[in-house]
């Protein structure tokens, strides 16, 4: 542990930032200890993080930000186009995310706010997904958990959920065509615009 600590495992090639591998600080050479890394780049750099299991957190990022973690939260405040953000257990907790973003979590909750993101696939296997403050277009899905879907659609938007409830909230000025269909359960609309269409065996269109 005292190597470690007075040699970083911290390797600069370039504009390439590496840090730690196996033979330094891996399971291998250190067991039972967690060690946290914080590093300030530029903001208009790009971010690719990976780690078996922990906590990635970036902030303030203008260029893409890739971060996959096997157990462990993915939190971001600030990121840019093309982001990708995946755990395996945990939370993603999103925040001020631009343009195309694909964002997962196997077992966990999904919370996206204050974004203005298009073209972009949410999806949990087992949790809630809350996205609130959302423009352009979205993929919203979760095999078993809630949804709570609130912005102004600009594209086309798609929410699923296999077990659990749909919340959509659309912004007063937004304009859209609406198809709800639930297997089991009620739909309840209280869009203050007038509504177009019929309810036949729970499909509301």
């Amino acid at each position: 542990m005292k190597k470690v600590a007075a040699t970083p495992p911290v390797q600069q090639i370039g504009n390439a930032i590496h840090v730690g591998d196996n033979n330094t600080c891996g399971s291998n050479v250190l067991r039972n200890i967690d060690i946290d890394y914080e590093i300030s780049i530029p903001k208009n750099a790009t971010v690719i993080a990976k780690t078996g299991a922990g906590t990635i957190h970036a902030e303030s990022i203008t260029g893409f930000v890739h971060a996959a973690t096997g157990n462990g939260d993915v939190i971001v405040n600030g990121v840019g186009n093309d982001s990708r953000l995946m755990t395996s257990a945990g939370n993603l907790d999103i925040q001020g995310a631009h343009g195309v973003l694909q964002a997962r979590t196997s077992n966990g909750n999904l919370t996206i706010r204050d974004s203005d993101i298009k073209d972009s696939i949410i999806e949990a296997g087992a949790g809630n997904i809350t996205a609130t403050n959302l423009k352009g277009g979205v993929r919203v899905n979760t095999g078993t958990g809630n949804l709570s879907v609130a912005g102004l659609p600009t594209a086309d938007w798609e929410m699923r959920t296999g077990n659990g409830t749909i919340q959509f909230h659309a912004d007063a000025d937004a304009k859209f065509e609406l198809d709800a269909e639930t297997g089991a359960g009620t739909i309840d609309s209280s869009l203050s615009s007038p509504l177009n269409g019929h309810i036949t065996n729970g499909v509301d269109r």
